[in-house]
């Protein structure tokens, strides 16, 4: 995307960007993603990426466990549930592109959210579905590459995030 969110403040329920050609907004109505929220997008990213047909699935199956222990390195009550609501973020979130959105080939006018639902069943296990939309964006672009997740962890302030995403 252009106009990645990952730098916003997590107390942000809306940014609206004006280019000569349209805008792009987006909006929450928790708050927009912060920082541990990007991470937790980055690696459910790295888990629905197929090596095999080098595409995106729309459907990604994990645990709070797995998600906590790749992305905060630990795991306990607190953790989980800061999981979970960076789930309902990422639920929440919702893009609209008026004009600015380029396929390639032409601008044009969308709105999709990232996450369309998750479940958790009692036994800890996380069913994700990513957006259609979002999924098909990510697999026929040539303006977005694959963020190593191990890579952008390592990094420790959001600044330095943003700057690797733009970088690669």
């Amino acid at each position: 995307l252009e106009y990645p969110i990952w730098t916003l403040s997590d107390k942000t329920k809306e940014l609206i960007i004006e280019k000569e050609k349209g805008t792009y907004k987006i909006m929450s109505a928790l708050s927009l993603p912060a920082d541990n929220d990007i991470l937790i997008h980055y690696f459910l990213l790295s888990k629905a990426f197929d090596k095999k047909k080098q595409k995106y699935e729309k459907q990604i199956i994990t645990t709070r466990y797995e998600i906590a222990m790749n992305v905060f390195n630990t795991r306990n009550n607190f953790i989980y549930e800061r999981i979970i609501y960076g789930l309902s973020k990422w639920t929440a979130v919702f893009v609209e592109f008026k004009g600015v959105f380029y396929d390639g080939e032409k601008y044009s006018n969308r709105g999709f959210h990232f996450i369309e639902s998750y479940k958790m069943d009692d036994d800890g296990k996380l069913e994700i579905m990513l957006n259609s939309q979002y999924v098909e964006h990510l697999n026929n672009t040539t303006y977005y590459q694959q963020i190593d997740f191990n890579k952008i962890k390592k990094l420790r302030r959001a600044v330095s995030k943003r700057l690797y995403e733009i970088l690669i």
